[in-house]
C-alpha cells in the first residue's frame, strides 16, 4: 500500500511539474479610446505557438491622438508595458500591424515591441479619427542568444592547438631522422619563471633571512 501511495505521489508531482514547464503564457491586449484603455485582444500560445485573437466586441475605434497607444498585460506576472505608434502608418499598412515578444533565459516575458506593418506615413488624418478596421496582426516571438566568446580566449585556445601542432611535428621529425639514420636532438620544453631564475629567487631569500636574523645595534656607551 505504501509503495504504491508513493508512486502516485510522484506520477502526481510529475504531471504538476510537465504541466508547470509547457504551461502557455497569455498576454492580453489593450489600445487607448478616449481617456481609456478598451481590451482589443490577446496573444495566446506564447512562446511556442503564438498567435493573435481579437476579442472586442465593438469593431469602431476612435483616435483622438496622432499616435495609436497600445497596452499589453502579461497574465502571468501582472506586469505592464506600454508602446505606441504613428496612427498614420497603422492607417497606411490597412490596419496590419504586429507584436515582438521578447523572452529572457527563463522562458518569461520581459519585453513586447508593436510594430505597423509600413513605416509609410502618407495619409492625413483629421483628430478625432473613426474607423471599423479589421486588424490582420501577426505575432514572433524573439529569443534570447547567447554572446560571443572574449576573443582573448579564442586566441590562447588557437595559440595552444599551434604550439601542440609543433610538437606533434617536431616528433614526426624525430621518428624520419632515427629511420634515416640522422642525429636525433631532445626537444627543449619552455622553462617557468621559476626554473629559469631560482638562484636568484634563493640568494633573495637568503639575505632576507639574514637580515631579519641581524642583532639589533647597540646605542652609544653611557658617560661615566
Amino acid at each position: 500500500m505504501r509503495v504504491s501511495f508513493f508512486l502516485n505521489v510522484l506520477i502526481a508531482l510529475s504531471i504538476i511539474a510537465i504541466a508547470a514547464a509547457t504551461e502557455e503564457i497569455k498576454l492580453h491586449v489593450y489600445h487607448k479610446q478616449g481617456a481609456d484603455y478598451k481590451k482589443r485582444g490577446e496573444i495566446i500560445g506564447l512562446p511556442n505557438a503564438p498567435s493573435y485573437v481579437a476579442t472586442a466586441k465593438d469593431d469602431t475605434i476612435e483616435l483622438n491622438s496622432l499616435l495609436y497607444q497600445v497596452k499589453i498585460r502579461d497574465e502571468t506576472t501582472d506586469r505592464i508595458i506600454l508602446s505606441s505608434i504613428k496612427a498614420c502608418q497603422l492607417v497606411d499598412s490597412g490596419w496590419k500591424d504586429e507584436f515582438r515578444v521578447h523572452f529572457d533565459d527563463e522562458k518569461k516575458v520581459y519585453h513586447v515591441d508593436y510594430y505597423a506593418q509600413t513605416d509609410a506615413c502618407d495619409s492625413d488624418i483629421e483628430l478625432p479619427y473613426k474607423a471599423e478596421p479589421k486588424f490582420a496582426t501577426r505575432v514572433f516571438v524573439e529569443r534570447p542568444v547567447a554572446g560571443a566568446k572574449p576573443f582573448l580566449g579564442q586566441y590562447g585556445k588557437q595559440n595552444q592547438q599551434q604550439a601542440q601542432q609543433v610538437r606533434q611535428q617536431a616528433q614526426q621529425g624525430q621518428v624520419q631522422g632515427k629511420e634515416g639514420g640522422e642525429e636525433e636532438f631532445p626537444i627543449e620544453e619552455e622553462k617557468t619563471f621559476f626554473q629559469k631564475y631560482w638562484y636568484l629567487v634563493l640568494g633573495g631569500a637568503l639575505v632576507l633571512i639574514n637580515a631579519m636574523n641581524a642583532p639589533p645595534e647597540s646605542g652609544p656607551a653611557p658617560r661615566r
